[in-house]
């Protein structure tokens, strides 16, 4: 038998050294023997998938947009499909080295407007069942958290920096991961809650808390095969709105003290 050019291994390297809890258990044990197979199998590039995601997300809004049960499950799946697609490419991208400044932004476009398909297929779907205007509001209000959510790290990348240069400290996240990295090796003990779940969650690869990709798993996936979809988008806003004031707040307190220097583990094991 071939050897093959890229091993487990190889295709585990490209994982992110921290991802959101359901990328990490619900996803990446499914993709990684399918990057594995494509990466050496196939000559699929990572713009096929990032292309075949939206292309499996267009479905998805149309079958959302139908409303009925049968419909939504159908959506549900093709949705998470199209995730795969999403965990996929970028993936694939780094294992074969065939990553691009274009390549990423094509897929940041598209991954916005996946997001924006398919809340508007809940959305209007059940609206054209119900005759509820309230529902096409819940998901005009979704659509702002989400949008809000990323602007609100583009925010806080720039105040950030504007911070690092007051104090003359040169930010590197490598620094970071290496700091927690140090932390587990040596079995430190961190001081205070937060930190310790920080480092907790860091030692299984995942951030320790929810993210965009649980509030969409919870919308798109669980809530649509329950044949609740406006229940989703309800419990969805719920989780937004907590999340955004808890990173609000974060992010606040973050920015009217000094950075730390991550001279020790402790330094910045948090959430």
């Amino acid at each position: 038998m071939a050897k093959v050019k890229y091993t487990y291994e190889d295709v585990k390297s490209t994982y992110k050294e921290v991802d959101a809890p359901w990328t990490v258990f619900g996803v990446d044990p499914f993709v990684t023997p399918l990057i594995y197979f494509f990466a050496n199998y196939t000559t699929l590039s990572p713009t096929f998938f990032t292309i075949f995601g939206m292309g499996l997300a267009i479905l998805s809004f149309f079958s959302f947009l139908q409303g009925t049960q049968p419909y939504l499950i159908v959506g549900a799946i093709l949705f998470e499909l199209a995730f795969w697609c999403d965990c996929i490419d970028g993936k694939l991208a780094r294992l074969t080295e065939k990553s691009s400044p274009e390549g990423a932004f094509f897929e940041l476009l598209l991954d916005q407007g996946r997001m924006l398909l398919v809340t508007m297929g809940i959305a209007y779907g059940q609206f054209r069942l119900k005759g509820d205007y309230s529902i096409l509001i819940m998901g005009l209000c979704y659509v702002i958290f989400h949008f809000f959510w990323f602007a609100l790290w583009n925010i806080w990348g720039k105040a950030n920096r504007m911070r690092l240069e007051k104090y003359n400290i040169e930010y590197d996240r490598d620094m970071e991961i290496k700091a927690k990295k140090e932390a587990l090796k040596k079995n430190n003990k961190p001081k205070g809650l937060r930190n310790k779940i920080g480092l907790f969650a860091f030692k299984h690869r995942i951030l320790a808390r929810y993210s965009s990709v649980e509030i969409d798993t919870v919308v798109f996936l669980i809530f649509p095969i329950l044949s609740a979809p406006i229940t989703g988008l309800k419990v969805g806003l719920i989780l937004w709105a907590l999340l955004t004031a808890f990173k609000t707040l974060d992010f606040s307190t973050k920015i009217c003290r000094p950075p730390k220097l991550f001279s020790s583990p402790e330094d910045d094991a948090g959430i």
